[in-house]
């Protein structure tokens, strides 16, 4: 628990006006269940949008090595990583266009932390190597300076660090 200290005369009356504000915000928060999914809602608006509660349940069923078609999936994944991933998808996209969409996938499916053998399965059931090689492939594509399984991780913390 952090104390708060103020240093002007003042301060204590507004930080406890903010602080109301957010419990009286809190308390508009309710959860309604319509149709097997769950909104969050405050007053009369939704406070998340379906197409994040989709890109996130798509993120969990990669995470759970649950079915998964890439290009019919591949909008909801790019969302997710630039909610969860700062921006990732776009960042990628923005800073290498030349990648094409195979090496793409290779990228988001590597920036959800997912193995090199789930890549496999979830990039069109190919093998392990071509996957190892796909990586190569994109470090000399985007011209990192490392190559192989450690300058694709490099290159991918790279991008979700800028």
């Amino acid at each position: 628990m952090k104390t708060l200290t103020w240093q002007k005369p003042g301060q204590q009356n507004v930080a406890q006006e903010l602080i109301k504000i957010i419990i009286n915000y809190v308390a508009e928060l309710r959860v309604e269940k319509q149709n097997n999914r769950f909104r969050l809602i405050y007053g009369n608006y939704d406070c998340v949008e379906q197409k994040d509660i989709k890109a996130l349940q798509v993120a969990l069923n990669l995470s759970q090595n649950k079915p998964c078609n890439i290009s019919d999936d591949r909008e909801d994944i790019k969302h997710w990583l630039n909610l969860s991933r700062n921006g990732f998808a776009d960042k990628l996209h923005k800073t290498y266009p030349m990648l094409d969409k195979t090496f793409l996938d290779i990228c988001y499916l590597a920036a959800l932390g997912l193995s090199i053998d789930e890549i496999a399965q979830y990039a069109g059931n190919i093998k392990r190597r071509s996957v190892e090689r796909y990586m190569s492939l994109i470090c000399q594509e985007v011209q990192y300076p490392m190559s192989g399984k450690k300058g694709f991780e490099s290159f991918i913390n790279h991008i979700l660090t800028i």
